[in-house]
């Protein structure tokens, strides 16, 4: 799974309801831009952003985030 810059820490889990993924457990997030949001969506209804679809995402630079780990 890709990481964008903006989401957080796992906030609940939801429980999908779309076909081929029926009754999965799926991770909500939260985010810096969006309070919360999912990373595919969950339901044809949900609330939150989907960072598949999200104008704001920003794939976090893993060369940067390696650099700036503590050692």
């Amino acid at each position: 799974m890709i990481s964008c810059i903006h989401r957080g820490k796992i906030w609940r889990y939801a429980t999908s309801k779309l076909c081929g993924y029926r009754g999965q457990s799926l991770p909500v997030y939260r985010c810096a831009l969006h309070v919360i949001c999912t990373y595919r969506p969950y339901s044809h209804t949900q609330a939150e952003m989907v960072c598949l679809r999200c104008p704001d995402f920003k794939e976090v630079d893993r060369d940067q985030a390696q650099n700036t780990s503590p050692t």
